[in-house]
């Protein structure tokens, strides 16, 4: 049976004006309030068909399973792919210090992950680096991959995020890497296609990044 959006699209984000990835928490607390203002018992002025977009809205972007049914279809119709819609700000609380952003690319071709060695340090970690003014997290992403790795890559899918000791980093996962690697030397000193069964000593953003990927249906 279709869902009523499969045959008059509603855009749902709008309705419970939220960011299409927005988290499970922010969504509900969402629905609530709007549930509170517009609710005919409480607001004579409200309609029972603005109640009724409310409950279909959160029935869908509520439930993971329809969520990500209808997250497919609004990319679709509205001509976006997941690389143009970059996570939702994220706010700090004055007095504390703002981590460093960072885009972060899960490469995965063949069954292997592909990793990075910085000089200096004995983790490995994932390609990416850190969010210059002006940009995207992806776009950090994607211009740190081919600036140290010389690869090239156009489509993402958006993972998370994951709050390290100095950095918050906003994951992204591709299998569409293209081009020949050409380690930058400067910054990396090895680069690896991890089988994901050999013992290694990754950052902990390395181990989130499978995680969200595995739970996502990626791996």
């Amino acid at each position: 049976m279709k869902e009523n959006w499969e045959i008059h699209w509603k855009d749902y984000y709008s309705i419970l004006q939220i960011h299409p990835l927005a988290e499970p928490e922010v969504v509900v607390k969402a629905y609530k309030t709007l549930a509170d203002k517009y609710h005919p018992d409480k607001n004579p002025n409200a309609t029972s068909e603005r109640m009724k977009d409310l409950n279909e809205a959160f029935d869908i972007i509520g439930n993971p399973q329809k969520r990500g049914r209808y997250y497919a279809a609004y990319l679709k119709i509205e001509h976006l792919d997941s690389t143009h819609i970059p996570p939702p700000k994220r706010k700090h609380p004055k007095g504390v210090h703002q981590k460093r952003k960072r885009g972060t690319l899960l490469i995965y071709s063949r069954g292997k992950i592909l990793l990075v060695l910085d000089k200096g340090h004995h983790r490995w970690s994932l390609p990416g680096g850190g969010v210059e003014k002006g940009e995207k997290s992806f776009q950090a992403a994607i211009r740190e991959l081919n600036e140290e790795l010389g690869l090239k890559v156009r489509k993402l899918h958006w993972l998370g995020h994951f709050k390290g000791t100095t950095s918050i980093h906003s994951i992204y996962l591709s299998n569409h890497a293209k081009g020949e690697i050409h380690l930058q030397t400067k910054e990396l000193k090895r680069y690896l296609w991890w089988d994901r069964k050999s013992k290694i000593k990754a950052y902990g953003h390395v181990w989130k990044a499978l995680e969200l990927a595995k739970e996502k249906g990626f791996l």
